[in-house]
């Protein structure tokens, strides 16, 4: 008996299935089929005839090695331009024709297998036929009996680039076949034809990267419409930028932020002026020797101190990005000269000249926030044990103040950045403008003394955000400078350290100006439909504006120092779309909803000289929706009946902000679309539809723990829930308000102040069941402010 087992396609999950009708149009998630019609098919058999198997198969003599594997084809082919192979066996196992419309391929290994067979229509000798049939092998001989071989069809579809190499380095490959691989265009449309009928396993080559990108498609009916997705392919990233090197005894500390684009990680190297080391793409490194040099960092780390090198010498650093297949980027290069003794001092002190008000008349400043830039990196504080001793970075430090309010304003409060804050003592300064320190109750001032031991520290930069809510605008520091010490007793002003400007928001600067424009930070991009709201933030560098370019291509556009860009100027398929100081970009004009689209962000001096652009990818297509949504509350500021109080909440849905807000109880309207609301816990009449309307939502009394982080009580916390019932939707930011202190007759009340959320998120679900926190919607401020969060 014959051993024959053709598989459904069932089996083969993740391929990719073609046309099998002429004239059929096949789309899928991944790509579109088109039946074709082409001139010739590039590999045909031999035309003569093999006649040493005869029409039984019984007869047919099976190598030990494996067995004959025989079909036919039907007379809509021609049998002189039949090709057949198995897939993986291309070149070592060709088919041989033993009879007008019988065909043999010899000595297949036993197991599962896939043969493509093609051929011409013996119509019109033009058109192309062929299949792609899985099949499992076992016994002497497997007959597959009589195939009628259809059209062969088409595949077009459209690539995403995850990184900036150029689509001209991609290829979508069948591997193991013959069917040739398709490239795609500049902005990564591909079209391929000729294309067998079957499941195909299709893989992305790009140039570079070692590892393929397996295309896990299927390809349904196109008379639904359906629209083609996209595969995202990787190359290399962009470029580390805003390489920094500050040079320390012995050694250099070295930091530097993303080009975009999330790479993995980052390789740091060092070694001489005239070393071109690159990383080879697939191998990994680890810090030590490498050839004439050294790898000092690998890792997601953006900084690292590299000790032990000779005083007096330069040294070269090299620093490249990595993605998750270890594709490396070009480098970002930096030298610098070691120390022979470290700069700085030991200990520091932070001088509060002035305030902008007078403090609801209590005559203080607070501080919320304070950082420091040393070793050309931002620190962070850890002062998690809530006393004056932790670290700023990775150095030991303790912190004191002259001048305190009391323990609930200590200093270490300013160095945790989470809404509480440090303040001076009652009527430190005057209560008439100008608001400064009055010097006979403080001949030596208002201070900050942070002493890090015996270790010399060179602060080269100050962050500082002024006032605790809801007393942020009278409260506020507007003047203040730094000195530094190393005994103690003799105290030296840091050049460049004095400013007055207001920290109502939160101000950022160095001692010591750029003198050349840096990158800008934090490059967001938030796709809805039909727009994309870009933002990003000063690096507080020489840069006095900004340039914002937009391609269909992922290459980096490269700005012409010196030069200047009209907007609404196409540059060879880059498009000038912002220049200026402003640091948002709303882009709203599309050719293609469900392409993506890639951005390249520049900062420019007052010369026009470009600092390194950060670069960013998205696609203008709708969000996905959700039914319920939940507003929830983590924690609150705490005290009082340990309740959350929030006034006001309204939403931004698929990028717009929505105006009116209408209901009647638990039930009502957030725009057009009917809403049902459901609470964790309310205080009497204090229920959640006052978020929408009069009133406001009060959680039960003890809701939240009364202590520690004043956290919610419930495991399941305190929550509103949003039911869209038929009309689900994409949430995409929320503003809120908890409440601002102040009652209806504008007196400050306490035990309202201390209802106030500080951690707050969103939560979405298709049933009401299952949910998941919302990427990018949790908000650590507290909300005595409105507070904006989008995500």
């Amino acid at each position: 008996m014959l051993a024959m087992r053709i598989h459904s396609s069932s089996l083969f999950m993740g391929l990719l299935l073609l046309a099998c009708k002429p004239g059929d149009q096949i789309a899928s998630s991944r790509g579109q089929l088109d039946g074709a019609k082409t001139s010739e098919y590039s590999n045909n058999t031999d035309t003569a005839i093999d006649d040493t198997l005869t029409d039984t198969p019984a007869s047919v003599s099976v190598p030990v090695s494996g067995i004959n594997l025989t079909f036919r084809v039907s007379k809509d082919a021609d049998p002189k331009s039949v090709d057949a192979y198995i897939v993986g066996y291309v070149d070592k196992l060709p088919v041989q024709r033993i009879s007008d419309q019988e065909f043999v391929i010899r000595d297949v290994p036993a197991g599962l297998h896939e043969v493509i067979v093609t051929g011409l229509a013996s119509s019109d000798h033009e058109s192309n036929l062929g299949l792609r049939l899985p099949f499992e092998s076992s016994g002497a001989t497997l007959d597959l009996g009589l195939l009628n071989l259809p059209p062969t069809g088409g595949l077009q579809g459209q690539a995403e680039m995850e990184g900036v190499a150029s689509f001209s380095t991609v290829q979508l490959q069948f591997p193991g076949t013959k069917i040739p691989a398709i490239t795609t265009d500049a902005i990564g449309h591909y079209v391929g034809n000729k294309i067998p009928v079957g499941n195909h396993k299709l893989s992305w080559a790009i140039k570079g990267n070692p590892q393929s990108i397996p295309a896990a498609a299927k390809i349904e009916s196109a008379s639904n419409g359906q629209k083609t997705s996209r595969d995202i392919v990787r190359s290399k990233h962009n470029s580390p930028t805003n390489l920094k090197l500050q040079p320390i005894m012995n050694g250099m500390a070295l930091s530097w932020i993303s080009g975009g684009g999330n790479p993995v990680g980052y390789l740091a190297y060092r070694g001489l002026a005239q070393d071109n080391f690159q990383p080879v793409n697939g191998q990994s490194y680890a810090p030590g020797p490498q050839g004439a040099g050294t790898i000092v960092s690998v890792g997601a780390q953006q900084s690292v101190q590299d000790s032990g090198l000779t005083a007096g010498t330069n040294y070269t650093y090299r620093v490249f990005t990595y993605s998750r297949d270890l594709v490396y980027s070009s480098p970002r290069t930096g030298s610098g000269t070691a120390l022979v003794m470290n700069s700085g001092y030991q200990r520091y002190r932070l001088y509060i000249e002035s305030v902008a008000n007078n403090c609801q008349s209590q005559g203080t400043a607070q501080i919320q926030a304070l950082n420091f830039f040393i070793n050309k990196k931002w620190q962070v504080n850890d002062f998690t044990s809530n006393t004056n001793v932790g670290h700023i970075g990775l150095f030991p430090a303790t912190i004191a103040v002259n001048s305190m309010y009391n323990s609930s304003y200590d200093a270490f409060y300013a160095f945790q950045d989470d809404n509480l804050a440090w303040s001076s003592s009652f009527k430190t300064y005057d209560g008439n403008s100008p608001h400064n320190f009055l010097s006979n109750k403080n001949p030596d001032g208002i201070y900050f003394d942070i002493d890090f031991g015996g270790t010399r520290v060179a602060i080269e930069g100050l962050e500082m955000l002024g006032g605790e809510p809801p007393f942020y605008p009278e409260c506020v520091p507007d003047s203040y400078y730094m000195m530094g010490s190393n005994d103690g007793t003799n105290w030296v002003a840091i050049p460049g350290s004095a400013r007055q400007e207001s920290t109502l928001t939160r101000v950022r600067y160095y001692f010591q100006n750029e003198i050349r424009p840096l990158s800008p930070l934090d490059f967001k991009l938030l796709s809805n439909e039909g727009q994309i709201q870009l933002s990003w933030e000063s690096a507080a560098g020489a840069e006095v504006g900004y340039l914002l370019v937009r391609s269909r291509m992922p290459e980096t556009f490269l700005a012409e120092n010196g030069r200047s860009y009209t907007t609404g100027s196409n540059e060879s398929g880059y498009e000038i779309l912002h220049d200026g100081n402003q640091l948002t970009y709303m882009d709203t004009d599309f050719e293609d909803l469900q392409s993506p689209y890639y951005y390249t962000l520049f900062s420019y001096d007052a010369n026009r000289q470009y600092a390194p652009a950060i670069v960013g990818r998205a696609t203008p297509e709708k969000r996905q929706t959700y039914r319920y949504y939940r507003f929830h509350v983590m924690s609150i500021l705490g005290g009082g009946p340990s309740t959350a109080w929030v006034d006001s909440l309204r939403l931004q849905i698929n990028g717009a902000w929505v105006d009116t807000y209408n209901f009647t109880g638990m039930q009502g309207t957030i725009g057009s679309m009917n809403v049902s609301l459901v609470e964790s816990s309310a205080s009497g009449l204090n229920h959640a539809n006052g978020l929408f309307g009069a009133g406001y939502w009060q959680t039960a009394r003890s809701s939240f723990n009364a202590g520690g982080m004043w956290d919610a009580v419930s495991k399941t916390g305190e929550y509103v829930q949003m039911d869209f019932g038929t009309t689900p939707v994409a949430i995409t930011g929320f503003r809120a308000l908890g409440n601002t202190g102040y009652d209806a007759n504008n007196k400050y009340v306490s035990n309202m102040y201390y209802q106030v959320p500080d951690v707050v998120r969103m939560e979405r679900s298709q049933d009401g069941l299952q949910w998941e926190i919302i990427e990018g919607s949790t908000s650590g401020d507290s909300f005595a402010l409105e507070i904006e969060q989008v995500w």
